[in-house]
């Protein structure tokens, strides 16, 4: 029976300077040779990804907050904001002062406009949209776009003043499941491991779900495990006690 392991990137598998350690590296091969597939689920965009596929086989690659994912090194398009939603939301977005910066991820790469903005800042952008990122200190902007957007998925960062938009369809959860599909595995038979807001549903619908002790409270609240942080190498201590032993 095949088994899959999950990972967020950043404050998750990662450590503080943003490396896979040695031991995690170690650890993860060990897991591979007993026959488990392994998978990243990261709000990063495909090629700041690259470099952490070169340590191991990674099975499956869900990029941009779920929006995107590569398997055998094929691109699938899970869910993509669409113009319409965009432009309400620029629209929107460009009144708020508290903004500084809005980050687009699409299928063309990344943009960024910063304030101030105007409505010719945008109108370049009608390409597929994967992934908005808006760096604001009014965080409770989060609650807001989600009212008035139900369409939209939107999580803060909780390391930095911003917060990601992507589709609804468009989430971690959603391409995991595509990815179960694909690679034939059941949801009961996935561990999977993250710190953030945008972690939440996956970490629940997981057959095991473990949140990094260096993670936000509501995702410790729903996880089945807590691991250590990941400045500690959490996720690398937790397989070898949990799976390798």
């Amino acid at each position: 029976m095949k088994k899959l392991l999950v990972f967020d990137l950043d404050h998750t598998l990662l450590n503080e300077r943003g490396e896979l350690s040695r031991f995690t590296i170690k650890t993860v091969r060990q897991c591979i040779e007993r026959n488990y597939l392994i998978a990243y689920a990261s709000a990063r965009t495909m090629p700041d990804i690259y470099p952490y596929l070169r340590a191991f086989n990674v099975d499956a690659v869900i990029a941009c907050g779920g929006a995107q994912m590569y398997i055998d090194g094929n691109e699938i398009v899970v869910g993509t904001i669409q113009l319409e939603s965009f432009l309400r939301l620029y629209d929107d977005l460009m009144r708020i002062s508290s903004i500084k910066k809005i980050k687009f991820a699409g299928s063309l790469g990344v943009s960024v406009i910063e304030s101030p903005f105007t409505l010719n800042n945008c109108l370049s952008f009608n390409d597929p949209l994967y992934k908005i990122t808006v760096h604001t200190s009014e965080l409770d902007l989060c609650e807001k776009i989600r009212y008035k957007f139900p369409e939209l998925a939107v999580y803060p960062h909780s390391d930095s003043n911003a917060l990601m938009i992507t589709s609804a369809t468009g989430t971690k959860l959603s391409a995991l499941n595509k990815a179960l599909l694909l690679l034939g595995i059941q949801m009961e038979d996935v561990i999977a491991f993250g710190d953030d807001e945008s972690d939440i549903e996956m970490i629940q619908a997981a057959g095991i779900g473990v949140a990094m002790m260096n993670g936000v409270e509501a995702l410790k609240e729903k996880a089945d495990w807590i691991c250590e942080a990941n400045t500690s190498n959490g996720v690398a201590k937790w397989l070898s006690s949990i799976l390798l032993s």
